[in-house]
């Protein structure tokens, strides 16, 4: 790792790129909370319509299920940003070169590739509920910016310089060939 010093230009960058990944995500899941609040009714109706089909001895009220509905989504909401918290908290080890740059490193690139997997499927997700095609089409386009400026701070976290910072030297892992 490197001494106290200015960081290069690419891990000032990836560390500007994840901030934005994050406020973008932050955006994400607000908007998809407040989805799945405006669509509890449609989600109600169906758990209970499940619900009867399996012929269940014992239904639930629909103010029950409507508090599931609610409570798990702002669970749900919660736990994403508790992950948000700890992505910004592995981005700011990585720019810092600290003892744990280089697991934040790798981190960071393990999240990245799971918001570009995201931003794939984003484009599978059937769209079965009531909410305005606009809300989705907001949701989904913020889905997709994230995952591809993902991709983008994960290209810069493995730059040469980046991985010079952390203390990861990829050369040194090579293995040697063997001589005749």
């Amino acid at each position: 790792m490197k001494e106290k010093g200015t960081a290069p230009e690419s891990v000032v960058l990836a560390f500007k790129v994840w901030v934005a990944v994050l406020i973008l995500e932050i955006v994400h899941q607000i908007t998809s909370v407040l989805t799945a609040l405006m669509d509890r009714e449609n989600t109600t109706a169906t758990i209970i319509e499940q619900y009867k089909q399996s012929q269940a001895a014992v239904i639930p009220s629909e103010t029950f299920v409507s508090t599931v509905v609610i409570g798990s989504s702002i669970f749900v909401g919660c736990v994403a940003l508790a992950i948000i918290g700890i992505v910004l908290w592995l981005a700011r080890s990585y720019v810092s070169a600290g003892p744990r740059a280089g697991t934040a490193r790798k981190v960071l690139t393990y999240f990245g590739v799971f918001f570009a997997l995201r931003c794939i499927f984003a484009f599978k997700a059937p769209t079965l509920s009531m909410v305005p095609i606009g809300v989705q089409a907001f949701n989904g386009s913020v889905e997709i910016a994230v995952g591809v400026a993902a991709v983008v701070g994960t290209i810069l976290v493995s730059k040469p310089d980046s991985l010079e910072w952390v203390g990861d030297n990829l050369s040194a892992k090579k293995p040697k060939k063997p001589q005749r």
